[in-house]
């Protein structure tokens, strides 16, 4: 029987990657978007109706750069997780971060995450992460085409995930992300 993991997606980003990825994963990846911390009410809501089909582990990804920012109610999903986690009998719910946002993971997959990297150092992102109206901007520049939701790749081939790991595993690559893990081990 083919895995299933289950994936509650902080944006529509994070689901359009898992629609193409999971052509590669030899799991069924079943994922909904709860639509950021603002969103706990959604979030409660997609928890509950994953434990229908009874999971031993719900993951939730998320950026961190709210938390690495402490933007207000930053800490709102790690409470409803805490809180969920003591009520939940046979179930676990656990955090997947990228470090630190959506836009520095997909760029792990090329081989400008050097440069990307760069960039970000220059504008102290990996202290004050900057806000999507500063980094996407720049993103653009280096990533034509990319927008929220719409990747800057079709498909993510052999290339791209061996890139991906090696970037991963790279200890001068600033940019994580658990859901490598998850996936690729």
């Amino acid at each position: 029987m083919t895995e299933r993991i289950f994936i509650a997606c902080e944006g529509e980003s994070e689901a359009k990657y898992m629609e193409c990825i999971s052509k590669n994963i030899n799991a069924n990846i079943i994922y909904k978007v709860y639509g950021g911390y603002k969103s706990t009410n959604i979030l409660e809501k997609i928890i509950k109706n994953f434990r229908k089909d009874k999971p031993e582990v719900i993951y939730v990804w998320k950026d961190y750069d709210v938390n690495q920012r402490k933007d207000k109610n930053w800490d709102k999903i790690e409470n409803l997780i805490n809180k969920m986690n003591k009520t939940m009998k046979h179930c676990k719910i656990e955090m997947i971060y990228s470090y630190y946002n959506f836009e520095d993971f997909i760029s792990m997959h090329s081989d400008k995450c050097t440069e990307w990297q760069k960039i970000c150092q220059q504008n102290n992102h990996f202290y004050q992460p900057m806000y999507s109206d500063v980094y996407l901007q720049k993103f653009q520049q280096l990533f034509p085409g990319y927008q929220k939701s719409i990747l800057y790749f079709n498909e993510i081939d052999d290339g791209k995930i061996n890139t991906l790991k090696q970037n991963q595993q790279n200890k001068n690559c600033h940019f994580k992300c658990g859901i490598i893990k998850l996936f690729f081990g």
